[in-house]
């Protein structure tokens, strides 16, 4: 694939006068948006054909597991094998996540809360922040440490606030999931919806706190610049907040 390809431009327009036309007019009479999706760029066309360079390596790779030499080949091979083998996944149920269940279960204080959302974080849970490597909004010289927030199941903060009849349709679907995922994990089918209820009390409290996507919006509002010593002192004054 060429980055840039003569055939892509609309040499009728000229670029003066509409320059998006003039650079990509081409490539748009030519390039019809496929059915499965609702919009396409040559970025999709990019990312569609990444997927399908990485499907080729692992698939590659589980063929190759049971007879390479090669000790990444075999890992990788074997762990997307073990994904794609629906009927074990099926098989094993909630176990594999049971041991960290029973601890979640057994948070009885603040401390223990706090040890197990960074347990959780380093095991790659956002919850109830998200954390990242970004480029500073002002100063792009620099890559920095950003917190943002996290832990809603609903797509944002407005689905636990919004009083129309779609929205608070939405909710009662999300709470009975919620409820069919507990039984799923054990949990007796006549104590599923109060826990449930209490899942969508919790996300519904960390959703009051949150920005919502208007408030997001502006830089300047998700700017909040601080040292390392002053990140550690916020921290240290919430922990009497909490």
């Amino acid at each position: 694939m060429r980055a840039l390809n003569p055939a892509d431009i609309d040499t009728t327009c000229k670029p003066c006068e509409n320059f998006y036309k003039f650079a990509t007019g081409g490539w748009k009479r030519s390039t019809p948006i496929p059915a499965a999706f609702s919009v396409w760029s040559s970025f999709d066309e990019l990312t569609q054909r990444n997927y399908q360079v990485v499907r080729g390596i692992l698939e590659s790779s589980a063929r190759q597991a049971a007879t390479t030499k090669d000790a990444d080949v075999r890992k990788l091979g074997r762990f997307y094998a073990s994904c794609m083998d629906s009927t074990a996944i099926e098989a094993r149920g909630a176990t594999p996540i049971t041991d960290e269940l029973s601890r979640i279960d057994a948070i009885a204080t603040r401390d223990q809360l706090r040890s197990t959302i960074v347990r959780l974080h380093q095991n790659g849970s956002d919850i109830p922040f998200g954390f990242a490597s970004n480029q500073d909004a002002l100063d792009s010289r620099r890559v920095i440490f950003a917190v943002s927030q996290r832990g809603l199941g609903l797509p944002d903060r407005d689905y636990y606030f919004n009083t129309d009849s779609a929205t608070r349709e939405i909710r009662t679907a999300y709470e009975q999931h919620v409820a069919a995922t507990l039984r799923l994990t054990g949990v007796a089918p006549a104590a599923a919806p109060a826990q449930a209820a209490r899942v969508m009390a919790l996300e519904t409290a960390l959703a009051e706190a949150s920005m919502n996507r208007l408030q997001l919006r502006d830089p300047r509002a998700r700017y909040h610049m601080m040292s390392v010593a002053d990140a550690t002192s916020f921290h240290v004054r919430l922990r009497f907040q909490v």
